[in-house]
């Protein structure tokens, strides 16, 4: 095996992380059970963020905010995105984007309709699509992505 292939298991990283540190990069990363954690920690925190704007967005209650409604769609649904690619990996790419985009419509929709006493607008929906197109261009966390993607890892790529 090469030097930039050798790994050793060692203390990484000044919060005590026990993983990978592959010589040649000097990168460490989490070992198999830091990435179940990591997965598994993102998939619960997906499911709760899906139900806070589901609640947010259902109710008839329109709490005021200083951000523009269109920035809080948009970081809603790029950070519901990120989450899933988390925790997830390789299948959110297309199933949860393509799913998030029905759910932001259906919302829409749902709010059109006199049961929820809001206003359903199409610039919201828009809005939720930019946050989701943002969330999947990668611009925003390459050093995660390549964490994620380490040989080291064997994780599927982003």
């Amino acid at each position: 095996m090469d030097n930039h292939m050798k790994r050793s298991l060692q203390l990484c990283g000044e919060n005590g992380v026990v993983g990978h540190c592959l010589e040649q990069s000097g990168g460490c990363y989490p070992g198999k059970r830091g990435m179940t954690i990591l997965r598994t920690t993102s998939k619960l925190a997906f499911l709760g963020a899906l139900v806070l704007v589901l609640f947010a967005a259902l109710t008839p209650i329109e709490v005021a905010v200083a951000v523009n409604d269109k920035v809080l769609h948009g970081a809603s649904f790029f950070l519901l995105i990120v989450l899933a690619r988390l925790g997830w990996g390789r299948q959110a790419r297309v199933v949860f984007p393509v799913a998030l985009m029905l759910v932001g419509a259906a919302i829409e929709l749902m709010q059109a309709t006199s049961l929820v006493g809001r206003d359903a607008e199409l610039t919201d929906w828009l809005a939720d699509v930019v946050g989701i197109a943002l969330a999947l261009t990668d611009l925003w966390m390459p050093g995660i992505r390549n964490w994620i993607a380490s040989p080291v890892n064997q994780s599927p790529r982003y």
